[in-house]
């Protein structure tokens, strides 16, 4: 897992949605730690609470939400730069509202939502 952000650095904060209606396993966050080990960690609930501020979140993984809840927590985030899904398909982060930065990206975890299909 790579987190430079579009300028090629570490992001200052990554803001993590539950996956699953669950926390992160301790071997996940260790492994983002790893990552970007200067970066600050927020958890973000299902109905949009962190527990710290995200004024300076550049980073959003990001589990099953309703998109209002979404929506307001982009409005929070005015450094963002990445949203990746974990749920299957980028149509689910699609909003009316647009990211902040011209570089946003979306992406998804296909890899981690199914395996790869089998070849004969």
């Amino acid at each position: 897992m790579t987190t430079a952000t579009s300028a090629g650095r570490e992001p200052a904060a990554i803001a993590l949605t539950p996956i699953l209606s669950a926390r992160y396993r301790e071997e996940d966050l260790a492994r983002i730690r790893a990552a970007a080990p200067t970066a600050r960690l927020l958890n973000v609930s299902l109905e949009g609470l962190s527990d710290g501020p995200l004024d300076d979140v550049e980073v959003l993984l990001r589990g099953p939400m309703p998109s209002a809840t979404f929506e307001r927590l982009l409005a929070r985030c005015p450094q963002l730069r990445w949203v990746h899904s974990a749920t299957a398909g980028v149509e689910r982060v699609l909003t009316a509202m647009p990211l902040n930065a011209a570089s946003s990206s979306p992406t998804r975890a296909a890899s981690s939502v199914s395996p790869s299909p089998s070849t004969p």
